[in-house]
C-alpha cells in the first residue's frame, strides 16, 4: 500500500544550532608569524601588529639592524622574536619595534623590515607600511 500523503512526517530529533567554533588557543610571536606567512590572513596581520607594540625584538650588535639582501636591489632589516636565535650571534642588541621602525627609516638604502621567527618563517614589512602601522597599532 503506498504511503499516504496526508500525514505529515515527523522528524523525531530537533534541529540544533551550529555550535560556535572553538576559540583559538594563544599564539606566541612565533606561531602568529608563521600563520601570516603561510595563511596571509587579515586577522593574523592585525594581532601580530598589535602584539609588536608591547613586543621586545632583537637584532645583532652592531650599528644597527644589518640589512638582508632580497634580490633585486631590495635591502630589508632583520629583526627577531626570540633573543636566542643563533642567527643573532653574541650580545643581541634588544629593540621596540616602533624604535626599529624610526632606525630603519633614517638607514640609508635599506627599504623595510623582515620579522624572523624562531624557524625559518618571516613576515616582510616594507617601508611604505610604517606609518599606517604607527597610526593603526603603535
Amino acid at each position: 500500500m503506498p504511503a499516504s500523503t496526508d500525514v505529515p512526517l515527523r522528524w523525531p530529533f530537533r534541529r540544533r544550532a551550529a555550535p560556535e567554533p572553538a576559540p583559538r588557543p594563544p599564539r606566541d610571536l612565533n606561531r602568529l608569524i608563521l600563520d601570516v606567512a603561510e595563511y596571509q590572513d587579515d586577522e593574523d596581520h592585525d594581532e601580530l601588529f598589535r602584539r609588536l607594540a608591547d613586543a621586545t625584538l632583537y637584532t645583532p650588535a652592531g650599528s644597527g639592524p644589518p640589512p638582508v639582501d632580497l634580490g633585486g636591489g631590495l635591502r630589508f632589516a632583520a629583526l627577531y622574536v626570540n633573543g636566542h636565535d643563533p642567527r643573532l650571534g653574541e650580545g643581541p642588541v634588544t629593540v621596540r619595534f616602533a624604535e626599529a621602525l624610526q632606525t630603519i627609516e633614517r638607514t640609508p638604502g635599506v627599504e623595510g623590515v623582515l620579522l624572523y621567527s624562531d624557524r625559518a618563517a618571516y613576515v616582510a614589512v616594507p617601508g611604505g607600511e610604517f606609518e599606517r602601522l604607527r597610526r593603526d597599532y603603535l
